[in-house]
């Protein structure tokens, strides 16, 4: 029992002491060094970080390049298909128009003087009742023709008001009245319209002129 006493009155630690504090100054030691190397890394973590952002950025600018590509890619088929839409439609309108001006029209224009030709008869009253019918039955087939392509007559009536669109004066009638001056006297010969829009042939006209009896009076005496 003394010897002990005496043993921890000289100074010494006890044994139980001595692995605490290497305990502690390894753990402190492991500390200093784990942080250690954690810094000396750091500067290569953030340069693999800053790469790897790099790269994810590079990707998106190619994304939208390429999206920008596609875009234009529809844009330019959806310009080819207009075009080829209008072409389609020119086409379509050239052909048409040369179909008419080049073979419906140089034909019905040469059916206008068969036209002529029954109401000539019909106004001199020449045909007896009988041809009568068969000329109104040409003339209701050349006029159902005429109205299958879109042809119709121009035809006014009597004391109608002149168009000179529409219409060509021949002759003058004189009339002593005033409110028939100008005005149709009588329809000489058809016009024909084509589609409501084109004046292929203008209706001859006779037109009333005005003349004062008075002065014809005054004239004649002299």
């Amino acid at each position: 029992m003394k010897t002990k006493d005496v043993k921890q009155q000289d100074g010494s630690s006890p044994p139980g002491d001595d692995g605490v504090l290497q305990f502690s100054l390894a753990l402190q030691q492991l500390v200093e060094t784990s942080a250690k190397n954690c810094v000396q890394d750091l500067p290569e973590q953030l340069m693999h970080m800053s790469n790897q952002i790099h790269q994810i950025e590079t990707k998106q600018q190619q994304l939208v390049f390429h999206f920008e590509a596609i875009r234009q890619q529809m844009e330019n088929l959806a310009s080819g298909n207009k075009l080829l839409e209008n072409a389609s439609k020119i086409n379509h309108t050239l052909s048409v128009q040369h179909y008419e001006e080049r073979i419906i029209e140089p034909m019905v224009r040469s059916l206008f003087v068969v036209i002529d030709l029954i109401e000539d008869v019909q106004r001199s009253s020449l045909a007896p009742g009988s041809n009568d019918e068969i000329f109104n039955a040409v003339k209701m087939q050349l006029l159902q023709f005429f109205a299958n392509h879109g042809i119709e007559i121009v035809r006014h009536n009597q004391e109608s008001v002149f168009d000179p669109q529409l219409m060509k004066p021949v002759s003058k009638v004189s009339t002593q009245d005033k409110k028939l001056d100008g005005c149709i006297a009588q329809s000489l010969q058809s016009g024909f319209m084509w589609n409501k829009q084109r004046l292929l042939r203008p209706e001859s006209v006779s037109l009333y002129k005005f003349e004062n009896e008075n002065i014809n009076s005054i004239e004649q005496g002299k």
